[in-house]
């Protein structure tokens, strides 16, 4: 970041990271750059800067952004500089780390965000189907914040060490309820070869579904998402629908589009209504989702909900391995002529 004691502007931030800058703009006739950084949830701000190192300094500046992010196969900004500069930028090596850098992207962002990184605790496990996962750790008190969570959404996006990412007794309510009046991530309106995915509206939605979509539709090898227990829903009353879960509004369309390999979803222990419930049914009778397994154990959907659901899950029946429908109550018409494994 660069010290606000070094800008003249009052009005600046205190850091400004370099994984925020979203443009940076050369003048090479007077060497004045201008860089904008838009930090999530908070306005851009603008620095002008004018050096005899201005070309020097805006090639630093991208070569360290590709160095934090080295696994985005497009970086989010634009470099808006005279041709015979851009010509010699040529495509930076760096060194190989664990998890293709997973750590050194998720500090970065920490660092951007003005977020503590030793509070993000993580695992990865190579033991279990569908492996290594990736597996988020509960923090003590208090849950992550809408920025913690977004350091780690961001970094795990383009990484393709990972075929699972569990979320599971992570509370993910920080994000399901915020929204950045700034504008959408327009990197998550598109796959990871850069293909626009064209699902409206995508501005609409929580930033968790924003995250999500983006971490789904960006990883060719991301087969399982696990979500058990990450969402609370307040108590509403019976005549209110409230918040669906962000989860299914997020993943269902890019499953529709054959837009993303994830085919194994598990919702155990979120409370799922009729919204959820549609999502769920349109999934289901759609053969291009190809689903593996859908764990929806404890979700408080009624044996009729689950009863429609069954029905149009049979356009998985070569496909489906596991069908978690644990802890609803009551009777089951026959279903002799379904062949699905449960």
């Amino acid at each position: 970041g660069l010290s606000r004691y070094s800008l003249n502007d009052p009005a600046a931030p205190a850091s400004l990271g370099i994984k925020t800058f979203v443009s940076v703009t050369l003048h090479d006739a007077d060497s004045i750059s201008n860089l904008v950084f838009p930090a999530p949830f908070r306005g851009p701000f603008a620095m002008h800067l004018a050096s005899a190192a201005a070309s020097q300094i805006v090639l630093k500046i991208r070569c360290a952004a590709e160095y934090l992010r080295p696994e985005w196969i497009r970086q989010p900004f634009v470099f808006n500089v005279p041709k015979e500069l851009d010509d010699v930028m040529d495509p930076p090596t760096f060194p190989e780390e664990d998890y293709k850098c997973f750590d050194r992207t998720l500090i970065a962002y920490c660092a951007a965000y003005d977020v503590d990184p030793s509070r993000i605790c993580y695992t990865v496990d190579y033991e279990c189907e569908d492996a290594p996962c990736f597996r988020l750790l509960p923090t003590t008190p208090p849950p992550y914040k809408a920025l913690e969570l977004l350091a780690v959404t961001r970094a795990l996006r383009y990484n393709e060490s990972f075929a699972s990412l569990s979320f599971r007794d992570v509370k993910l309510n920080a994000l399901l309820y915020l929204y950045d009046p700034f504008g959408a991530d327009v990197d998550g309106m598109s796959t990871r070869s850069g293909v626009p995915t064209r699902i409206q509206p995508y501005e609409e939605l929580p930033v968790l579904s924003q995250e999500l979509r983006a971490l789904a539709a960006k990883s060719k090898r991301l087969r399982r998402l696990d979500f058990t227990n990450s969402i609370i829903k307040p108590m509403i009353s019976s005549d209110e629908r409230g918040p669906i879960c962000g989860i299914l509004e997020a993943l269902v369309p890019l499953c529709k589009k054959s837009l993303t390999n994830v085919d194994w979803i598990v919702l155990n222990g979120i409370k799922l209504l009729d919204s959820d419930l549609d999502y769920l049914v349109d999934a289901a009778s759609e053969r291009a989702c190809h689903f593996r397994a859908l764990e929806i154990g404890d979700c408080g959907l009624s044996v009729h909900d689950i009863d429609l659901l069954l029905s149009t899950l049979s356009a998985h029946e070569s496909t489906m391995e596991v069908i978690n429908i644990s802890g609803a109550q009551g009777r089951f018409r026959d279903r002799k002529s379904t062949r699905l494994n449960s």
